[in-house]
């Protein structure tokens, strides 16, 4: 309302409002077994009031300086917290996968790298929470314990994600801070592709026998191919759409594999794994430095 520029005491003292109320609240109602909705809801309200605050207010009068960022940051913290607080099932994934595409189309739409960020970790939290994370790492290096079939939270996460992305990469006319805004396609790129990549892998572990019934040289040829395809179609799309971020997953992937191939392949596979592994990658070696090469122009 004094419509001054935030300070450091103001900061400070907004983190320990957040620490010792909320915090304490939450004990509090942990420790007397009432729950913790009251105290989600009411995070949510204010996380909602400081996003009003930070466009309504702070961007007409103060322009995009701290006072943007320190409200638009308390309300994404406010956010998140309110929302593990209600402990709905699937309340977190479909609030903060809809928080991802909403603030990747404001954020790209009217050019704010603050809302492209928020939207990275709105889809990081939603990959964390829904457990598309964890299936994500135990289909590409773990065990594969998982099932297409298992966790549609964490599926439904990945479509979220995937939706931010897309929606970063149609409205990439940014103006402002190009580098700090590939920052938050970059992350997005990365939780969509590797869920997609784990999607992939457990459909075909699914649909081999062998692999299904846990021949790991199968399951390490499979993850093989699959990152060699992967390093070929990102650079593939890379060189037509000039998404630089794509470039940088596709020399990724290449890294990944190699690195899979010493640790994974020569110990777990046998020489008929073994040959579709090195088949695969040593094409992807070969496509992947030629589609690069031209690429159109970077964006």
């Amino acid at each position: 309302m004094r419509r001054r520029p935030v300070g450091a005491f103001e900061i400070l003292q907004s983190a320990a409002v957040l620490l010792i109320g909320i915090g304490g609240a939450v004990h509090v109602t942990r420790v007397a077994g009432s729950g913790g909705d009251l105290v989600g809801i009411s995070a949510l309200t204010a996380g909602a009031l400081s996003y009003a605050a930070a466009f309504a207010f702070v961007r007409r009068h103060l322009g995009r300086g701290r006072n943007f960022f320190f409200y638009s940051s308390l309300a994404l913290v406010l956010v998140l917290t309110g929302s593990r607080l209600l402990e709905l099932d699937g309340f977190c994934t479909i609030t903060w996968g809809i928080l991802a595409v909403a603030a990747a189309f404001v954020g790209g739409r009217f050019d704010r790298v603050t809302l492209r960020a928020h939207s990275a970790v709105y889809a990081v939290a939603v990959a964390v929470q829904s457990g598309l994370t964890s299936i994500t790492v135990d289909a590409l290096v773990g065990s594969l314990s998982h099932t297409p079939r298992d966790s549609p939270w964490a599926w439904l996460a990945l479509i979220f994600v995937t939706l931010a992305y897309g929606t970063l990469v149609a409205t990439r006319a940014f103006r402002t801070a190009p580098r700090l805004a590939r920052v938050p396609r970059v992350v997005l790129a990365l939780v969509s592709l590797s869920g997609i990549a784990a999607f992939v892998v457990l459909l075909i572990v699914a649909a081999v026998p062998e692999s299904a019934s846990g021949e790991m040289g199968s399951v390490a040829a499979i993850r093989s191919g699959v990152l060699a395809v992967a390093a070929v179609m990102l650079a593939l799309a890379r060189r037509r759409t000039g998404l630089r971020e794509l470039g940088w997953l596709a020399a990724l992937a290449l890294g990944a594999g190699a690195l899979k191939l010493l640790l994974e392949d020569l110990r777990a596979g046998g020489a008929s794994g073994l040959f579709v592994a090195f088949a695969f990658y040593g094409a992807a070696l070969i496509l992947v430095p030629r589609l690069l090469r031209t690429p159109r122009a970077e964006v």
